[in-house]
Formats: structure tokens, C-alpha cells, sequence
């Protein structure tokens, strides 16, 4: 089973449940002041990746946000529906965003780009469809923090079929990133420049969190 497959059709159905029983945990409360912070109220966001859409794209789009979200399962898509209808979702792929070039203010995922099979081409989707002078935030998985190496170690034990996609997400951020004391994860806000080239046309700030 690809690492596609699996998100769509086994984790997915595992999230729901989960995501619900996590709440509105401090590190998404800090990932929502920054965009408050940082993206004038009334903006048009997408979240990539945006399951079922709570905490995050359901505070924002409460706050005034107009919310657009992606995700590859239809399951998460149809519960985030159910749970905020006012956010406007859809199943795509992050691969390949169904949205038209520089559509908007501000294009965030979180708690997922160490699921994505090619990474760099999710963030060129990203900023393709961000708008210029718009934001593009994420976040990467700090695997030097001791509570994210026991969640790792604890996920290879329970899913053998998944051993080798995280095996691989855990290579590719080792390489990056080398970060002691952040606590779970590395922000990073790129803000899109003219012209769009991906990484080359980008100012990346990188932010503890």
C-alpha cells in the first residue's frame, strides 16, 4: 500500500477520532496567534492537508477568515463539512491543488508534511497558488525533541506498514533540520516574491515552536 493510499483509506479513519480527542492543544493555539498576527483578518486562506478541519481552519474561519481546505480523504472532508459548513473543502491531492495560480492571502499546513510523499512538491503547490506577496507556513516535525522521538518510535511498533514512508520522513528531516530544544516542531513562513520559482523566489524565517 503507497503512503497515498494509506492516508486516505487507514489513517484517516483513525484521525477523526483522534484529532477530536487531542482538543485544542497549546502548540495549535500558538500556530493560530501567528497567522492572527500576521495575515490581516478577512483574508482568504487554504489549508492543505486539513483533515476535519478542528481545531485550526474552524477557529479561523470563526475569527473572520474566509477558509478554504484540501485533503485526500473523503472522510475527513465530509466530517470537517459536518463540523464547520461554513468552511469551504474539498478532496484533492496536495500534489496537485485544483486551485488556479495566485489565489491566496495566505496558504498554511500543519501537522502533516512529514506525511507527503514528495514534500518539495507540495510547497511548490502551495506557493503556486498563493498569491504575490502572500504567506506560505508549515511546519516540520523536530524528531531531536524527546516526546516526537518516543511518538516515532511508538508508531513503527503499531504500524508495520507505514515503517518505511516514516523511515523516510525521519531521513529527510534529519538532514534539515538539527534543533534541540523546540519543543515540537519548526515553522516555517515563506512569503511569496515576484517571480514565483518556488524555494529561489522565497524568504523563509524559521520559528520555534
Amino acid at each position: 500500500m503507497d503512503r497515498k493510499t494509506f492516508m486516505k483509506d487507514v489513517y484517516s479513519k483513525y484521525w477523526i477520532k483522534e484529532r477530536k480527542a487531542m482538543g485544542f492543544i497549546q502548540y495549535d493555539r500558538n500556530l493560530c496567534n501567528y497567522i492572527c498576527k500576521n495575515v490581516p483578518t478577512g483574508s482568504k486562506l487554504l489549508e492543505v492537508a486539513i483533515g476535519t478541519g478542528y481545531p485550526i481552519a474552524d477557529f479561523l474561519q470563526k475569527t473572520g477568515y474566509e477558509i478554504y481546505g484540501v485533503d485526500i480523504s473523503s472522510d475527513l472532508i465530509e466530517e470537517c463539512g459536518r463540523l464547520n459548513p461554513n468552511i469551504k473543502c474539498e478532496v484533492g491531492d496536495a500534489e496537485n491543488l485544483y486551485y488556479t495560480d495566485n489565489s491566496f492571502d495566505c496558504v498554511y499546513c500543519f501537522h502533516s508534511t512529514w506525511y507527503f510523499p514528495n514534500l518539495n512538491v507540495v510547497i511548490d503547490e502551495m506557493l503556486r497558488v498563493a498569491r504575490s506577496g502572500g504567506v506560505v507556513i508549515f511546519d516540520i516535525e523536530n524528531l531531536n525533541n524527546k516526546k516526537i522521538a518516543e511518538g516515532y518510535r511508538k508508531r513503527v511498533l503499531e504500524s508495520a506498514g507505514a515503517r518505511r514512508a516514516i523511515r523516510v520522513v525521519k531521513n529527510f528531516i534529519n538532514r534539515i533540520f538539527c534543533v534541540e530544544r523546540c519543543l515540537s516542531g519548526v515553522l516555517l513562513c515563506m512569503k511569496r516574491q515576484r517571480p514565483q520559482t518556488a524555494f529561489t523566489s522565497t524568504l523563509a524565517t524559521a520559528i520555534l515552536f
